[in-house]
């Protein structure tokens, strides 16, 4: 989606880790996501970062050290 120009007003690339080499993403549609629904979104998602959630997910998933690499890598961003 990145590549293609004509989508880029249908969406905001938000990019938390910005280093990883693993390839994730979440995509939450301009069109039929309200502006509030999508800062709710953020915010919940700033805080499983904060509150270590996301680690526990991402360590669940692709196991311990790559968790940890996202969490560091994400915290660096702020």
């Amino acid at each position: 989606m990145l590549r293609q120009p004509q989508l880029k007003q249908q969406y905001t690339t938000l990019d938390w880790s910005p280093h990883d080499r693993i390839e994730h993403g979440l995509i939450v549609s301009k069109a039929r996501v309200a502006e509030s629904d999508k800062q709710r979104l953020r915010a919940a998602i700033q805080s499983m970062l904060r509150d270590g959630s996301m680690e526990a997910i991402f360590a669940r998933h692709l196991g311990e050290i790559p968790a940890r690499q996202m969490r560091i890598e994400a915290v660096a961003m702020k």
